[in-house]
């Protein structure tokens, strides 16, 4: 029996099929807000842990919220610093991971990993059972939101979020972002000298 050979149109045929495979792939990819080689486990174990730390377990709109407004400051970081990661900018930014003394809750949230093990530090009270569903859904959150799943409420201009203690400064202004937990803020930009006279002398 003689073996057959690919004809020319098949080869062709094999040739675009690949080539498309390969463009839908890259195009795919170009959507994530946050690429293949700048995301990893751990950038997503961190997210994931800020979303619970500043918004609860399920307050979806504020763990989105929260996401976007980190992305942002991880580009400006990265204006500076070209290779700067994005779970740096998570640690310094969110007050639950910064300094050396944690709270008892501070200290489970830390340790949240991405096998949802019951985490160290966490309630012996508290059954660890009741929340690993959660847990495991605020991971696929992040990595949904990663790859461009959800809108931002913030229409992309929050650049902080603050609970209902904290004092914003006078240049922040409140955002509509919808119903959250968090307030979050965009930044009033600085005047020029041209423009604070021209406020100064404006009459009411």
């Amino acid at each position: 029996m003689k073996r057959r050979h690919c004809t020319p149109i098949a080869v062709v045929l094999l040739i675009a099929i690949s080539t498309l495979s390969l463009a839908i792939g890259n195009s795919a990819e170009n959507s994530y807000l946050v690429s293949d080689h700048e995301w990893s486990e751990q950038s997503k174990v961190w997210l994931a842990r800020a979303m619970v730390s500043e918004a609860g377990w399920k307050n979806t709109s504020d763990h989105i919220a929260i996401a976007y407004v980190l992305l942002r400051r991880w580009k400006l970081a990265q204006k500076r610093y070209a290779k700067f990661p994005l779970v740096s900018v998570i640690r310094k930014y969110c007050a639950g991971f910064r300094g050396v003394e944690f709270t008892a809750r501070q200290k489970w949230i830390k340790n949240l990993t991405a096998d949802a093990a019951r985490p160290v530090h966490w309630p012996n009270d508290i059954y660890w059972s009741d929340y690993r569903e959660r847990w495991l859904a605020v991971l696929d959150t992040a990595e949904q939101w990663r790859q461009g799943q959800y809108a931002d409420p913030c229409a992309g201009k929050a650049m902080y979020w603050g609970g209902p203690l904290d004092h914003p400064s006078k240049r922040m202004i409140k955002m509509d972002c919808g119903e959250t937990k968090n307030f979050y803020y965009t930044v009033r930009p600085l005047l020029s000298a041209e423009e604070r006279t021209s406020e100064a002398l404006r009459l009411d």
